[in-house]
């Protein structure tokens, strides 16, 4: 079956998000059943009727599968040790593994989503800016949950506030040229009986101040992981600066922590943390195709659609195009690049030639996949004067 629905999929993207299974099976049933081929043996009409239901069968099998998987959303945790989740006593994998299992988070399923952890121990924010390209192209993402900084400050010459900020913004860009978007978190308190005890905790005062500027000027959402544990001199649940930290991170016992990795306890308050700003807002609505639709003289070097409800809005903006069963078109765009407060515009690298088109569009933002738009048909026609319909009364008597 696979083999067979794979020959309708040769001009489309090899991205599984993008296979449309529905339309490879409804055309593989269709040659099935009104097209058998000529060398098929002739049996009893009861066993070849066994047999296309066992195949029918399959077919809706396979669309129903891969349906479910091409909504599966993928959040990529890059970062450091304390991404990685070390010195977490319960072994759940940071707050990554708790973000995806946990029930009271979300709880992913093989067909929901997924979070994968990258975080890699002793990391600087600049051997970050190295490893994320390779990350990247392991994988599909829509997320990137990018927590990172805390080696740069721990080194025994700090790296500097700014650049620790410019490498976080490199990340975010690659992770953007792959249509990732990313959401920025702060790094937490150092531990006062680790290697530099409380001394560069004002750096990291800073470092939150930069990220969340960072987070501000590219319009990505911010975890202010910094406020989780310990801020202020006293953790959210009004612990004192002691408790906070003997009750949240590792106790040093029986190796020592020099920098100061959160425990258990730690880990659930930082996956909470990020659960609430990536679910802060519901997933965006449906946008509206505005133009072009209908019949048009061509070639169509534009789209715009409506954007959805003001009180959620989509970050970023998932479109295709298809003429048949062609897709011409399949893109995310960021919604920075293509919007105004109510509206947004793509202007084609190549434009649309004379034919008939369907195509949609849908948002999303870190909750999640937004529905797809209604699919705008659209008609361009070689000429503007009614040639093609047949409609002589409206044809041009202008000569060329």
């Amino acid at each position: 079956m696979a083999v067979i629905a794979a020959s309708t999929w040769s001009a489309r993207d090899s991205d599984p998000e993008n296979f449309d299974v529905k339309r490879a099976a409804n055309l593989f049933l269709e040659r099935l059943w009104l097209d058998p081929p000529r060398s098929t043996p002739r049996i009893g009409g009861r066993a070849v009727k066994r047999a296309h239901l066992v195949l029918f069968t399959l077919a809706i099998a396979l669309v129903s599968t891969s349906s479910a998987a091409a909504q599966v959303f993928i959040y990529l945790a890059f970062g450091d040790s304390i991404t990685e989740g070390k010195r977490d006593g319960q072994e759940r994998g940071g707050y990554p593994g708790r973000l995806k299992n946990d029930a009271d988070l979300l709880n992913c399923t093989p067909t929901t989503c997924d979070v994968i952890n990258q975080g890699k121990g002793g990391e600087t924010t600049a051997g970050g800016v190295t490893r994320i390209d390779t990350v990247l192209a392991q994988g599909t993402y829509d997320v990137m949950l990018l927590m990172e900084g805390t080696n740069d400050i721990f080194r025994p010459t700090p790296i500097s506030t700014s650049t620790i900020k410019f490498n976080l913004g490199v990340m975010a860009d690659k992770a953007g040229t792959k249509g990732v978007e990313t959401v920025h978190a702060s790094t937490i308190w150092f531990h006062p009986a680790g290697k530099h005890g409380t001394t560069r905790n004002d750096e990291v005062q800073a470092l939150k101040n930069a990220v969340q500027d960072l987070a501000n000027e590219k319009q990505r959402s911010f975890v202010n992981a910094w406020s989780v544990l310990c801020p202020n001199g006293s953790d959210v649940h009004g612990h004192n600066q002691t408790t906070c930290f003997s009750q949240h991170y590792f106790s040093g016992v029986p190796d020592p922590d020099p920098v100061g990795h959160p425990n258990a306890s730690g880990y659930d308050m930082l996956a909470d943390k990020f659960y609430a700003v990536i679910t802060n807002v519901p997933a965006p609505g449906a946008p509206s195709p505005t133009a072009p639709t209908g019949v048009v003289s061509g070639p169509v070097s534009q789209l715009a659609w409506a954007r959805e409800s003001p009180d959620v809005r989509a970050t970023w903006y998932h479109l295709i195009v298809e003429r048949g069963t062609t897709t011409v078109l399949n893109t995310w765009l960021p919604a920075t690049w293509v919007c105004g407060p109510a509206s947004c515009t793509h202007n084609l690298t190549s434009p649309l030639t004379p034919g008939d088109y369907n195509w949609r569009v849908r948002g999303r933002n870190p909750a999640g996949f937004g529905p797809w738009s209604v699919d705008a048909s659209l008609r361009i026609l070689l000429f503007g004067d009614g040639f093609e319909s047949g409609n002589a009364a409206a044809w041009s008597r202008k000569t060329p």
